[in-house]
């Protein structure tokens, strides 16, 4: 374990990773944080031609949903550092659950929007509050063992949200937005699980953000911009345009649509749940370069793709770069900082992240009206290029990078 990193008051720390009541409420926590968007972007085909709207009409259901993040992160991220992580994931998962039932009864697409607004509320702290409580559990090799657990897990969600989501969409569009009411059961288990956050007397909450923003340095910046822009990528080409070429050119059903997305959650499931010996090997900055040259490669072949059966090659491409990138970046943000501002750190890369999802949708879209699907994915080719710029930068003067999972 680095001797800098802060102890845990908590007994997982001293012993081996395994589920603990309170671990496995992580991992549902998860599962939910990735619910609301793999589980309905199959069936925003199904949406566009119920409501007679185009692909970037139907890109506002992921605008919407995430820019509430962009907006709250910092406030609630505050507020579980100050108050605790359950009493603000608890609220949270209950406003998810009931805004996300109530989509699948809206009358048309701006009702849906709203709604989805909503919803997006209640998942804002979802997101940096389950790697934030797994900071504050484990450290060292742990830690990275726990974020890659963390990452398969949420691999199994994207694996089995989309066919699930496309056969229900197939059956109905409003189905998939049913699915929301697991955030329910998921809230009552975290408030009997959770440990309580240990925390002194309440800081003044300038004094609070004024040491947030003196522990930010440039390579946790250089964090968070890889995390936007990893977002934006996914967010953005993969998610909200690779459903359209499916669709529009091979003629996938929403069910298809959904077995292809499955292909790169398994692809990232199987690479996160290794990720700690491919840490050790590789390090974290070469890690990072890699994972981004799978997602440029991803991009740049969608569309020249001669077949539906040729889609899986792009998706198993992007689902390895995922099992690569996403548990790396959280993992080396959420082990460099104090755990008295990790919720808040987490929370402000948690406000990239959003942003990044926020973003994807209206950039790839600018692609998208410029040159069809080739600009689109053009967008996420150039973006994965940025990071792999971004990736050999983050570890300039790092002589311990390999050794910081250990």
């Amino acid at each position: 374990m680095d001797s800098r990193e802060p102890r845990s008051p908590h007994p997982e720390v001293l012993e081996p990773l395994r589920p603990t009541p309170a671990l496995v409420t992580i991992f549902a926590v998860t599962l939910m944080a990735v619910l609301g968007v793999a589980s309905v972007a199959p069936a925003f085909p199904a949406v566009a031609r119920v409501f007679g709207v185009g692909a970037h009409e139907v890109g506002y259901l992921i605008t919407a949903f995430t820019l509430p993040g962009v907006v709250l992160s910092p406030l609630l991220g505050a507020w579980a550092d100050r108050w605790g992580r359950r009493a603000v994931l608890v609220p949270a998962l209950a406003v998810f659950g009931v805004a996300g039932v109530a989509c699948a009864f809206a009358p048309d697409l701006q009702t849906l929007i709203v709604l989805r607004l909503v919803q997006g509320i209640g998942a804002a702290p979802l997101g940096s509050l389950n790697v934030t409580l797994i900071g504050d559990l484990y450290h060292g090799r742990r830690q990275v063992s726990a974020m890659g657990a963390n990452a398969a897990v949420l691999s199994v969600g994207t694996a089995i949200y989309p066919p699930l989501g496309g056969l229900l969409a197939d059956l109905d569009w409003r189905l998939p937005f049913l699915l929301p009411v697991l955030a329910i059961p998921v809230a009552i288990l975290a408030a009997r699980t959770l440990p309580d956050h240990q925390r002194g007397e309440p800081e003044h909450m300038l004094r609070y953000f004024g040491r947030i923003l003196r522990s930010l340095g440039l390579r946790r910046l250089g964090l968070m911009v890889g995390s936007l822009l990893t977002f934006l990528v996914l967010y953005g080409s993969y998610l909200t345009y690779l459903p359209f070429v499916m669709d529009e050119r091979f003629d996938a059903s929403s069910k298809t649509i959904g077995g292809v997305f499955f292909v790169a959650s398994v692809a990232t499931a199987v690479v996160s749940s290794r990720l700690a010996p491919i840490t050790e090997r590789l390090g974290r900055r070469w890690l990072l370069v890699i994972s981004y040259g799978f997602y440029g490669a991803s991009m740049a072949v969608v569309p020249f793709l001669p077949s539906l059966a040729w889609m899986l090659l792009p998706a198993f491409l992007f689902g390895v770069g995922n099992g690569m990138n996403i548990p790396t970046l959280m993992q080396w943000l959420a082990s460099s900082v104090d755990r008295e501002v990790r919720a808040g750190v987490m929370a402000l890369n948690a406000v990239a992240l959003r942003g990044g999802q926020t973003l994807g949708p209206i950039v790839a879209g600018v692609g998208f009206s410029l040159a069809g699907v080739e600009g689109a994915f053009a967008v996420g080719a150039a973006v994965s290029v940025l990071l792999v710029g971004l990736a050999l930068l983050l570890g300039r003067g790092s002589g311990t990078d390999a050794a910081a999972a250990r």
